[in-house]
């Protein structure tokens, strides 16, 4: 009879290693740092069966795009190394991921990665059997190595301090009593900097805006921003003109003579000419002798008429 270990609690699932110089690497973002994280809490087993795409982004709550981005930047920094199996049939496969003990790079002291690493074998271009793409399409099932060598050698290189680059919006949000942001409103700001020309200072304001008004939502700095694109603002100081603007027009209907009955401002009209004319005092003539004497004659025939009837 063969003895079996049995693992319960949060272990029962299986679990890895990950080492410290990933997660004090400076250059690293938070999102490749979880993704590495990930992927190596299946790497105990040496090889086993990888979730796909799709499974990664709904448990770390992120985007596809998002994830390939911060994936690249792991790929890119040797960290990890992606490759295609062909199957049985000669088909392309799941990929193999191998995550590297040994890397050959210098981290740098200025932290770049949040701009978007360039893309030398993009997914979205048209892959073929000979150069398949390397990002999962969110359906198939991959697998990974997990080399055991160490690099000693490396270790003061990644322990190097470097300055860490942070949007400034993501400061903002924090400091102005919105709470820790979370990861799907950090990647819809930046879509928000994106359509404004990469002018991060728009979205901060939005954010201060927001904050000032008591209201500290996203769904709310979110309508900010739209009223802004929607009136064609491309600078703070375009928002500082708006504002002034409609700080003019709150001025100048509260200076508008006002209604008592219902506080609402006097109606003015003008008169036509015609009405002007009719209202005109009619200025009245005495009657001449001879008009006076025709007038009683025709009333004296008149009365003569009534008596006769």
């Amino acid at each position: 009879m063969e003895d079996k270990i049995k693992i319960e609690g949060v272990l029962s699932l299986g679990y890895g290693i990950i080492p410290k110089l990933v997660m004090k690497d400076k250059d690293l973002t938070i999102e490749a740092k979880a993704i590495y994280a990930y992927i190596s809490s299946y790497a105990g087993n040496g090889t086993s069966a990888f979730p796909s795409v799709s499974l990664i982004c709904n448990d770390l709550d992120i985007g596809e795009n998002r994830f390939h981005k911060h994936k690249k930047v792991l790929v890119e920094k040797g960290y990890i190394e992606v490759k295609r199996e062909r199957t049985s049939k000669g088909s392309w496969g799941s990929n193999v991921y191998t995550i590297n003990s040994v890397i050959n790079y210098q981290p740098t002291l200025q932290n770049d990665v949040m701009d978007e690493p360039t893309r030398q074998n993009p997914c979205m271009d048209n892959p073929t059997l000979d150069s398949p793409c390397m990002d999962n399409d969110g359906t198939n099932n991959n697998s990974f190595n997990n080399n055991s060598s160490i690099n000693n050698s490396l270790k003061n290189k990644q322990q190097q301090p470097a300055s860490e680059k942070q949007p400034n919006f993501i400061t903002t949000w924090e400091q102005t009593g919105f709470g820790m942001i979370p990861p799907l409103t950090i990647e819809k700001l930046e879509h928000w900097v994106k359509d404004f020309e990469g002018n991060e200072s728009i979205v901060v304001k939005a954010i201060e805006v927001a904050s000032d008004q008591g209201v500290r939502k996203y769904a709310y700095v979110n309508t900010i921003l739209k009223n802004w694109e929607d009136k064609g603002v491309k600078s703070v100081e375009d928002i500082d003109a708006l504002e002034k603007k409609r700080e003019a027009e709150v001025q100048a209907k509260k200076a508008a003579p006002r209604n008592n009955f219902n506080k609402a401002p006097l109606r003015k009209e003008t008169l036509p000419d015609w009405a002007k004319e009719e209202n005109q005092k009619v200025e009245e003539k005495p009657m001449s002798a001879e008009d006076k004497a025709a007038f009683n004659e025709r009333l004296a025939r008149i009365q003569n008429r009534r008596a006769e009837a």
